[in-house]
């Protein structure tokens, strides 16, 4: 890859990563699975979210998928970092990224934040921060009553704000320093990991199954600043690849690595398994992908299906927990295998169908009407008035 520096900056000679946009569908259909597999309602504890009516395989299978899910979203935190490092414009100020960010997110956020309101019962309590997403600086009501998954948005959201001072202190960073900086973001994760086993305790609940207290669960995974490590290792690792410093890697090697991780993670407690566990393979497969994408490579992550499901993963991501839990609670009725596993595609296709209706109504036409100033229309220059013709 070819890349011109100046003033500390590298610009890729690639704009466009579409490996990277059809990497967030299968993240974002892991993540699915996972709320989808739930043994309790967090809306209604006494119905189910799992389809199938063998409670002790509904539950093995949700404990089975928690823990390897829980690093799918350390990877979105990375992504986030990866791409707009990425995407930056040499001409860019703080303020036309910030209002491009607000579009990308509020509209989606706005729209399942009113839904919420409407079909969940308690959706109202904690609403206001929730919907100015700052609910988890507070430990105490960290998740919201509306939309459940936005507490991520929380942690995005601090990671806005702050891209723009990152950006330009990763830009003066020496590309061969670049690693050693990685690995200190690497060392930040597990210090906040070591700090919430080490001094923060808290009543753990019987049957929780990360066998943390809240405060454990809010520091380690809710409160913003804990996760700004992963976020600043995802611009780190753009960094890396735009200077040709990222080694070509195998993916079946990538894949096997991320799959003993997975095992790992049935091993290892929380809060490792928020994101210590599969950082090594998820720093791999994110510059494996980006990598691939700059050498041109065509795979299933760049085929028109996976950069479609990329381009609505946010949209899919908000909808699926109101759906998921929602919908649930009006057929909470459990079903044979076969049945089960029908209706659990069949709950996948509605989401997907809402999101793409989100995004091609709602997210795409608000980003691509607000989010760039319009440009002010340049008057005509006036034509010449006619000469006057004088007499003989």
């Amino acid at each position: 890859m070819s890349a011109s520096e100046t003033s500390g900056a590298l610009q890729p000679s690639v704009k466009w990563l579409h490996g990277l946009t059809g990497f967030r569908f299968p993240i974002a259909l892991g993540i699915f699975f996972i709320h989808s597999s739930h043994a309790v309602n967090p809306i209604d504890y006494e119905k189910p979210v799992s389809f199938f009516a063998d409670r002790g395989f509904a539950e093995g299978m949700s404990n089975f998928l928690i823990p390897i899910g829980l690093p799918f979203l350390s990877l979105f935190f990375m992504l986030s970092g990866f791409v707009l490092t990425w995407s930056a414009r040499p001409t860019d100020t703080a303020r036309s990224f910030w209002r491009r960010r607000f579009f990308r997110v509020f509209p989606n956020h706005v729209v399942t934040f009113v839904v919420a309101l409407f079909l969940i019962a308690g959706a109202t309590t904690n609403w206001l921060p929730n919907l100015l997403l700052v609910n988890t600086w507070n430990p105490h009501e960290p998740e919201g009553g509306t939309n459940y998954i936005v507490w991520s948005l929380c942690a995005e959201l601090l990671f806005y704000a702050s891209f723009p001072l990152v950006l330009n202190l990763v830009r003066r960073i020496r590309a061969t320093h670049l690693w050693a900086w990685a690995a200190g973001m690497a060392g930040g994760i597990v210090a906040i990991n070591l700090v919430t086993v080490l001094f923060v305790g808290g009543f753990v609940y019987p049957g929780n199954l990360l066998q943390l207290s809240n405060e454990q669960m809010w520091l380690a995974s809710l409160f913003p600043p804990a996760r700004i490590f992963e976020f600043v290792l995802g611009v780190l690792l753009a960094r890396i690849v735009m200077a040709g410093k990222f080694p070509r890697l195998n993916f079946l090697t990538v894949i096997l690595t991320w799959l003993a991780s997975c095992v790992a993670a049935q091993y290892v407690p929380a809060p490792w398994t928020y994101a210590a566990v599969a950082l090594i393979p998820n720093v791999m497969m994110l510059g494996a992908v980006a990598t691939a994408d700059i050498r041109g490579s065509k795979n299933i992550l760049t085929s028109k299906f996976m950069v479609w499901g990329g381009n609505i993963s946010y949209a899919f991501f908000m909808v699926q927990t109101i759906l998921v839990y929602w919908l649930r609670t009006e057929f909470s009725t459990t079903y044979d295998p076969l049945t089960a596993v029908a209706l659990w595609l069949g709950l996948l296709g509605v989401c997907l169908l809402t999101a793409h209706l989100m995004f091609t109504y709602v997210e795409d036409p608000i980003m691509r009407r607000f989010g760039r100033p319009r440009r002010k229309a340049t008057p005509a220059p006036l034509e010449p008035a006619p000469a006057l013709s004088h007499p003989a």
